[in-house]
């Protein structure tokens, strides 16, 4: 059975997706497509719009067959970590002979060209992305200009310094090292992104591509779901819209989580750096803040400094919130201004590897694929989460096991609050078939 995969947040599930999906399976002619999909958590610090359970249905009515979930302390981690770790368990799965990203260049050469140019030069590029950073730079303004640095004198600087400015450029470079590094046999595959730009706030007219931005922000700034349906019928799957007018979801946003994040910060008061990538240095200003909490927003806008993005800081007191220990990032706990001897493209995959697989949900095919996998890997496949987790005999495996049931629950907790309906339990529930 030929394979390919996507990672992916869907977040949530747009035309561009469905347009990478069909692409993917159209020029690979495989015969399933598997997802990593993040779950409740997403990488730039935030809850996902929508609950884990719903995009991964939304991803099976549109081209997947079978989603696994990138635990929490991987998904709602810097781009590298996010990377590696996907690409880890794509690798332990046995079964993926193809991998499918979109980026903004669509052409898979000058991303490899730059990954291995880069895995040549790593000494270089340490030294020239301290210097940098010393500067005032945030992290990855400073990684884009050591590595123009790094290609200054090639003949290609330009087209490699055009690649670095766009983000899904630099995801597919990461994601590149990361196959480098587990010596993997997955090919990788890019296909050019039909979207708007990253942060393009204009919805389309008539059928076509809008940013994942926009659509959130178009989902929640209507009155009611009809208004939000009616306003997006171009820009999302009909099969998607679908489904949130027979879910009727609440959306999730940042703010949600104030009390709770503000609750966490009074009891882990002065360890604040034994969790997630905070550094001292970060934790000593979060507890000279403190006094002036008002909401997470708020928070995020006094924390800010000239070298910490917006999108850095709310990761940390994401993993901070959901009590996810430091020992989970073993290359991030550094202050601003230094760093490890290598970059942190290089550092082995193998440091993030979950120890399981855990099942969102299949099509008739993707159970076929789940047989697949148990045949050809030894990992534990966790399809019923709540009978299945004595598979677990590995210590690290259940800690980040429960450490998801955690991040899940708390996060329904917070919708059905607001939805004002009860909290179901994610080990109680069915098998998400479609």
């Amino acid at each position: 059975m030929k394979t390919i995969a996507v990672i992916a947040e869907f977040n949530p599930f747009h035309n561009g997706h469905a347009h990478l999906l069909s692409r993917a399976r159209e020029e690979s002619h495989a015969d399933a497509c598997l997802i990593i999909q993040s779950g409740n958590f997403v990488q730039r610090g935030a809850p996902a719009l929508l609950e884990k359970r719903l995009r991964a249905a939304m991803a099976l009515h549109c081209g997947a067959d079978l989603v696994l979930e990138l635990p929490v302390r991987y998904a709602c981690a810097n781009a590298s970590v996010f990377a590696r770790a996907a690409v880890t368990l794509l690798d332990r799965t046995g079964v993926v002979d193809e991998l499918y990203f979109g980026s903004e260049s669509g052409d898979i050469q000058p991303l490899l060209q730059l990954s291995e140019l880069l895995s040549e030069e790593t000494d270089f590029f340490s030294n020239a992305l301290k210097k940098y950073i010393k500067t005032g730079l945030t992290y990855p303004a400073a990684r884009a200009a050591a590595i123009h640095e790094l290609t200054l004198a090639r003949e290609d600087n330009l087209i490699f310094a055009a690649l670095l400015k766009l983000p899904n450029n630099l995801l597919g470079i990461e994601y590149l090292s990361a196959l480098s590094q587990c010596r993997s046999s997955i090919v990788p595959h890019t296909i050019k992104r039909k979207e708007a730009g990253h942060h393009s706030a204009k919805l389309p007219e008539s059928f076509g591509f809008a940013s994942a931005k926009a659509i959130r922000e178009a989902l929640l700034c209507q009155s009611s779901i009809s208004d939000s349906i009616d306003r997006l019928r171009f820009s999302m799957p009909k099969q998607v819209l679908t489904l949130i007018e027979q879910e009727h979801p609440a959306f999730c946003q940042l703010e949600d989580f104030s009390d709770a994040l503000y609750y966490q910060l009074l009891v882990c008061q002065g360890r604040y750096d034994s969790y997630g990538e905070i550094d001292h240095d970060l934790s000593l200003r979060i507890s000279h803040l403190l006094s002036k909490y008002q909401g997470i927003d708020v928070f995020l806008s006094r924390l800010k400094t000239r070298n910490r993005t917006y999108a850095s800081l709310s990761r940390n007191l994401m993993q901070l919130l959901l009590q996810i220990p430091g020992k989970a990032y073993p290359s991030s706990k550094c202050p601003m201004d230094t760093f490890p001897s290598k970059p942190s493209f290089y550092k082995p995959s193998t440091d993030y590897f979950a120890g399981f697989f855990q099942v969102l949900g299949a099509t008739k095919q993707g159970c076929s694929l789940l047989g697949e996998i148990s045949k050809k890997s030894n990992v534990p496949l966790i399809v019923n989460p709540g009978k299945e987790q004595k598979k677990l005999h590995d210590k690290a495996a259940l800690s980040i096991f429960l450490e998801n049931h955690f991040a899940t629950q708390l996060y329904r907790g917070i919708t059905a609050r607001k939805n004002q309906t009860s909290i179901t339990d994610e080990w109680t529930e069915p098998f998400l078939y479609v």
